[in-house]
């Protein structure tokens, strides 16, 4: 059965952006302190812990790479997330820019679904008891983690990229290009890394994109806007919360 696809659902976004209760938790401050730890060390190690396993944690052109293949983590499902979509997570998260040219193959029909899982369960990266139900967990909550990026208020300035960095559904207020609807594009990836060695000069692009933690280039971004004088940038808000109201959302429209 196909998942599907509410980010085309016009009422489903419409709810969505006026959800009051979204609203009034991206605008609240975060209390705790336990997600900041573990982000914190998520920065420090470049590392993620999934269903026990050490990977390596997603960056910018992790998040880029799911978005051009519309993987759920990224795009949204109620259905949850499948074995074959947590081994394709996982696979990017272990060989980076190095997986592209599968994803490219894909993309063009050159490699073929099965083809594709054969190769994803040939790969040695889980271990023999591996728990996908707990790994899929894992990915979500690992995914979520956005760093500087709940402190960057959308569109406040000429300096912001155009689009909203948090993995989460794009509305027709929320900046989204809207030909395309496409969250993490070539113009926006540019944009942000041009942002960030603007003001880390001794950083490379492609360090930023796939050797930086994606919460890590969310507050290198806030600290060069800060430096620009951008106004509006505020505290950590509750973005994670504010997701999981999303996801609620996302199951009553499904059902």
């Amino acid at each position: 059965m196909a998942k599907k696809n509410l980010f085309k659902n016009k009422e489903f976004l419409k709810a969505v952006s006026e959800d009051r209760e979204i609203q009034k938790l991206l605008h609240t401050p975060e209390v705790g302190v336990d997600g900041l730890q573990m982000e914190t060390l998520i920065c420090l190690g470049d590392t993620v812990q999934i269903a026990g396993q050490t990977f390596p944690a997603p960056t910018l052109g992790t998040m880029a790479a799911l978005s051009a293949m519309d993987h759920p983590l990224i795009v949204g499902t109620a259905d949850g997330l499948s074995a074959p979509d947590v081994l394709e997570a996982l696979f990017l998260l272990r060989h980076r820019e190095n997986a592209i040219p599968l994803f490219q193959q894909l993309k063009l029909g050159l490699l073929s679904e099965e083809e594709w899982m054969d190769r994803l369960f040939a790969e040695e990266m889980i271990s023999e008891d591996f728990d996908f139900e707990n790994a899929a967990g894992d990915l979500m909550e690992a995914f979520s983690v956005s760093g500087g990026y709940a402190a960057i208020p959308r569109n406040e300035s000429p300096e912001k990229p155009a689009r909203d960095a948090e993995p989460h559904v794009e509305t027709e207020s929320s900046g989204a290009d809207s030909r395309t609807g496409f969250a993490f594009d070539a113009d926006y990836v540019n944009s942000l890394t041009a942002l960030i060695c603007s003001a880390f000069p001794a950083v490379t692009p492609f360090e930023v994109t796939w050797r930086t933690a994606y919460p890590q280039t969310g507050y290198m971004a806030l600290q060069a806007m800060r430096r620009n004088g951008t106004p509006g940038l505020g505290t950590r808000m509750k973005t994670d919360e504010a997701w999981q109201r999303f996801k609620s959302l996302q199951q009553q429209f499904a059902d």
